[in-house]
């Protein structure tokens, strides 16, 4: 089955991502309805460690009209389901300099999944760079396309 793509982050163009992870998300019955319905915004959103494992921070679910939700349940953060090396190796990766943010979420065989990047900021002059480059390529193609054989 094709994967189902719900949300991106909009802030990936200010990365470089090295690796990826496919992961779970633990989420309540009002959430995957909600998501069905208006997805979910990954701005801002990151994945935070404690002693229990990985969660999802900051990422923003429109509440469910038709539940009665607690106050408390709106910006909770959520439990991501990993294997323990899995969570070891992004913890390892946190602690030495990179960033570990959701990249995108998406519907697989009935799950909602996650994809989490390990990644580093660019600097001003690699996103300069990097758009210049985008400009080159789009030139390119443009200049294929309108040639004739």
């Amino acid at each position: 089955m094709k994967n189902k793509l719900i949300a991106t982050n909009p802030n990936l163009r200010d990365y470089k991502i090295y690796h990826t992870i496919e992961a779970g998300i633990s989420l309540y019955g009002w959430e995957t309805k909600s998501i069905r319905l208006w997805g979910i915004n990954l701005k801002g959103a990151y994945i935070g460690f404690n002693k229990n494992g990985a969660f999802l921070l900051n990422a923003k679910i429109k509440p469910y009209p038709f539940a009665q939700i607690p106050e408390s349940q709106k910006t909770r953060s959520r439990p991501l389901l990993l294997h323990k090396k899995e969570i070891n190796f992004l913890y390892g990766r946190s602690s030495s300099k990179f960033l570990i943010i959701p990249t995108k979420v998406y519907w697989s065989s009935n799950k909602i999944k996650i994809e989490i990047g390990v990644a580093k900021r660019l600097k001003k002059w690699e996103k300069r760079e990097k758009l210049k480059q985008k400009a080159v390529q789009a030139d390119i193609q443009k200049e294929i396309s309108t040639k004739p054989f």
